[in-house]
């Protein structure tokens, strides 16, 4: 598997990289490094030992996040998470808060 990272201003990847090592990680097909996400490779992820292995990433969007982020399935799924008060709005909220 090669995954690329998306490119960014030269200005923002070098925060991202002294930050947590975003292309690094993304070139070493890691998630990006603690504290900021696990640090653990793609292979060893709970999510991909749950599918056998086979599935590092849910779905496509998920994928291209890593490229995006360096975010792994499970650093994914504990960061973009829904609040628990997302689920008490009513629909009328929610196109309030889209607007």
């Amino acid at each position: 598997m090669s995954i690329e990272p998306t490119p960014k201003a030269p200005e923002l990847e070098a925060v991202l990289e002294g930050l947590a090592g975003r292309s690094t990680a993304i070139n070493k097909l890691t998630c990006v490094q603690v504290p900021i996400g696990c640090g653990k490779a793609l292979q060893d992820s709970d999510f991909a030992k749950s599918t056998g292995g086979d599935g590092v990433f849910r779905d496509e969007l998920s994928k291209r996040e890593y490229t995006i982020s360096g975010f792994c399935q499970d650093c994914q799924d504990k960061i973009f998470a829904p609040d628990e008060d997302d689920f008490r709005l009513t629909t009328e909220e929610i196109v309030g808060r889209l607007s």
